[in-house]
């Protein structure tokens, strides 16, 4: 059984402050930026982020319910925070990724790092099936992926965990860095470096960067894990040691074939040391393949026998909004909107027609966002995969971007325009009889209101 990990100051003599005095300080058996989450003995770490800032619930209530808290040297009231007994330290943020690097070293877990444009929370979720059938495995729920989520989940690694997975995200330029100089991963990959949120790295180049800064600041014993068909990152894992690629031709370590579809399935031939397994799933989706073989690629090291991996793979369900179908009413919703780029929206599409050829369709499409200068262009392409799909009953845009695309579709397919989610009813979307209803869009669409309504 897995206890929650207790922490002790002499577990951290790298990183805390000379403030702390490791004979009299309450010891810290948990470490907590929510403040709700707080007893008396927890340490309390307050984060400013974007809406809260975690120093406006230090008051001397809180302070007295608690083991001890931090808080940052140069706020406004650190000397009120200092009299409360409170512990300075130049920045919470950066002391809670120096904490969490400082636990992940004394503890044996093994860390598999998982960065890219796309499929990272997919891949990072078929390494937790394939581990977990024969060791114990930390992998958070959701994404947790940025400067908080990272150390947070490092945390919650204790003495009998054998693998941790971790997904990591990036909004700026070292961020993937800073993220892997904090976990040290004994294995990385970078699955991809698409067009989505471009706009935030102004061009494919710099994102490119971005994201293999993971090799960068890996050591070369690290496991590089990579795709095949990409020379430029490729070109980036040089200065590693090992190196696994995957992709879907037999020019990778771990590759993929035949894929079909039929009755409601999907199958598939992994190809793994010379050796080849069919796969059938329910998990239907075109991407799956190419993320199965990136996810055997960073399981490698763990030794998954071919029939764990077999078993595993046929019991994978998707996660929340990645093409997660839900029955409603005698219909079936797809729920594909948790996030949306110009290539998942092609794949999402492309899906949708080989799992749904002969049922009628109502297709909901929102904004892909982030994309920069050429986020017309990008929207109008769409139209190159909705031509492909049969039984298009409705077609529903939504978005500013949108309306790029609806304006050379008005005399191709019954299609309707709304400006925002808000001028979107249920009702619009039921004016036609459909089989199945297919929602893709950009997370921050809010498209889960719409598909709730509808199930309503």
């Amino acid at each position: 059984m897995s206890l929650k990990p207790k922490l002790h100051w002499k577990d951290f003599l790298d990183v805390i402050p000379k403030d702390i005095s490791t004979k009299t300080c309450p010891q810290p058996s948990t470490l907590s930026i929510d403040s709700r989450q707080c007893s008396k003995n927890h340490w309390f770490l307050p984060i400013k982020g974007q809406i809260f800032d975690g120093h406006n619930f230090l008051t001397k209530d809180f302070t007295q319910q608690i083991a001890g808290f931090f808080y940052r040297k140069s706020h406004p009231k650190s000397k009120e925070f200092h009299a409360l007994g409170g512990v300075g330290v130049d920045d919470t943020l950066v002391f809670l990724g120096a904490f969490a690097r400082s636990w992940r070293r004394k503890n044996s877990a093994k860390i598999i790092a998982i960065t890219g444009s796309t499929g990272k929370t997919t891949v990072k979720n078929i390494c937790e099936e394939l581990l977990k059938t024969q060791h114990k495995t930390l992998a958070p729920k959701g994404s947790m992926n940025n400067e908080v989520g990272v150390p947070l989940t490092l945390l919650q690694i204790t003495s009998d965990t054998n693998w941790a997975v971790i997904e990591m995200g990036a909004r700026k330029q070292n961020d993937i860095g800073y993220l892997a100089e904090i976990a040290e991963p004994d294995i990385c990959c970078v699955l991809n470096a698409t067009n989505t949120h471009i706009e935030i790295f102004g061009n494919r180049e710099t994102l490119l960067k971005t994201k293999c800064e993971m090799f960068h600041k890996t050591t070369k014993s690290t496991v590089a894990v990579a795709p095949v068909f990409d020379p430029k990152i490729l070109k980036e894992t040089a200065n590693h040691e090992t190196v696994i690629t995957f992709g879907d031709s037999d020019k990778a370590d771990i590759f993929y074939s035949n894929q079909r579809w039929q009755q409601g399935k999907q199958s598939f031939d992994l190809h793994i040391k010379n050796h080849s397994i069919p796969i059938e799933s329910d998990y239907l989706h075109e991407s799956l393949g190419l993320n199965t073989t990136a996810a055997v690629a960073l399981c490698q090291h763990a030794e998954i026998s071919f029939s764990n991996i077999q078993r595993a793979l046929q019991n994978l369900q998707p996660a929340n909004g990645r093409f997660q179908k839900i029955e409603s009413k005698e219909k079936t919703l797809v729920h594909d909107a948790y996030n949306a780029s110009p290539s998942s929206m092609s794949a999402g599409l492309s899906t949708l027609e080989r799992c749904f050829t002969s049922a009628s369709k109502l297709i909901v499409l929102g904004d892909m966002l982030e994309l920069g200068k050429d986020s017309k262009d990008y929207h109008e392409k769409i139209s190159e995969d909705l031509k492909k799909i049969s039984e298009i009953r409705l077609l529903v845009l939504v978005g500013l971007e949108m309306k790029h695309l609806f304006k050379g579709l008005q005399n191709t397919f019954p299609v309707k325009y709304f400006l925002t989610i808000d001028d979107v009813s249920s009702q619009a979307l039921n004016e036609v009889s459909w089989d199945v209803a297919y929602f893709k869009a950009s997370n921050s669409m809010n498209f889960d209101r719409l598909i709730k309504d509808i199930q309503n």
